[in-house]
């Protein structure tokens, strides 16, 4: 992670030094509380705070869900099976209660009859805060209420319960669409205060983009090992053996338990056929491994824009900056470029995984001793940086 994790307008910490101040996904982050802390209308700011605080308790509980326990040992279906309901209903109980409660906060706190600010308000005032707070509140709280029925409606539906698989699947989905309700909300609220980023005011969002990153650089990692042992392989049961084990690593990570119930399944599948692969030849282990390796890449692309988004953006700028700094250095002549363009590389490394040019530049660097590069290497490498950065579609 990069050591300076403020935003462009010079606000916020790195995402790791977040965490190093929370100990629970509910926590309001500092920045929030410093803008609630801030409202003058403190009948506002009061109600503010709650609805806050029940959000995060919302955001946490959605999180401590866990439903890799819930998960079949096999990818396939059994017979139908009514011990199924038993075991996912605390799983649906806790998530209908967790969406209800705040819910109920809003509807005491922002209801629809009370009067709203005017629209005018100049940005970061009470007056806008109170109308947009309001307005984006009354309308997220009845479409929680709509999600968390079909929630509810799941142990209704027949056609689930010969499938564990769906059956995670849906509560799966609907779980995290709550989540994003949530934070959209804070967010939203929030923004009224000023242009603030998500990892700055929303509770949790530290935590989840960290578990993405992890995911990400672990998966690119894991994805590259496998090309490179499936190019190189000689054996097929060797070859399957190894594979096997790149992607039991993969699984047992924290990170892939929030991965599609669906990749989960098939990621199952495979390592089944993979230990059952003694005899199989090179190409046809290949053959088993690729679709995975695909879907392992979509799997980081939509991490990326879903969840890091607003990370990512943040540290290709930081890294720009830094790639700047050493290209002044060297006009200069003043002897720092070396340094300069390491810490522009080290800037860069929570984009790993964005791209694969960036990914090999990142790994070229790592080899070398930038500092001690002559002048000419480090302005080819600086330039050549600085274009990688600027090619991410971000």
């Amino acid at each position: 992670m990069p050591q300076d994790g403020n935003n462009g307008n010079g606000r916020g910490a790195s995402l790791l030094n977040q965490l190093k101040k929370k100990q629970n996904e509910g926590e309001l982050p500092e920045t929030l509380l410093a803008l609630l802390d801030g409202i003058i209308d403190r009948d506002l700011a009061s109600r503010l705070t709650e609805v806050m605080a029940a959000a995060g308790r919302c955001v946490e509980r959605l999180a401590a869900i866990n439903l890799r326990e819930l998960e079949p040992k096999d990818a396939d279906d059994g017979a139908p099976d009514l011990t199924l309901w038993e075991k996912m209903a605390p799983a649906v109980g806790e998530t209908v209660v967790a969406v209800n409660e705040l819910c109920a906060v809003i509807d005491e706190l922002f209801p629809p009859t009370r009067s709203r600010g005017s629209m005018f308000g100049e940005e970061g005032s009470d007056q806008r805060a109170e109308f947009e707070a309001a307005a984006v509140f009354q309308a997220i709280s009845p479409l929680l209420k709509r999600e968390v029925g079909e929630v509810g409606s799941l142990v209704r539906r027949p056609e689930l319960l010969s499938s564990p698989w769906e059956l995670l699947a849906e509560l799966q989905r609907l779980r995290s669409q709550l989540r994003s309700r949530v934070s959209d909300a804070v967010y939203l609220s929030a923004g009224a205060l000023g242009p603030y980023t998500r990892d700055e005011v929303v509770p949790g969002y530290a935590q989840e983009a960290l578990r993405a990153l992890s995911f990400r650089g672990t998966e690119v990692a894991v994805r590259r090992t496998a090309s490179n042992r499936i190019e190189s392989a000689t054996d097929g049961a060797t070859l399957a053996k190894a594979l096997q084990e790149d992607f039991e690593v993969l699984a047992s990570m924290p990170a892939w338990r929030h991965v599609k119930i669906e990749t989960k399944r098939a990621m199952l599948r495979l390592r089944s056929q993979l230990r059952e692969a003694d005899n199989a030849d090179v190409e046809v282990v290949a053959a088993m491994v690729r679709p995975m390796l695909e879907i392992l890449s979509q799997t980081s692309f939509e991490l990326s824009r879903s969840v890091l988004i607003s990370h990512d953006r943040t540290a290709r700028n930081l890294a720009l900056r830094r790639t700047e700094q050493a290209e002044l250095h060297l006009n200069l002549e003043t002897g720092a470029a070396g340094w300069a363009l390491e810490a522009a590389f080290d800037a860069a490394q929570p984009l790993r995984g964005c791209n694969e040019p960036l990914d090999e530049l990142l790994r070229r660097a790592a080899a070398m001793r930038v500092q001690e590069l002559p002048s000419n290497e480090l302005m080819e490498l600086a330039a050549e940086l600085g274009a990688a950065l600027t090619r991410l579609d971000l």
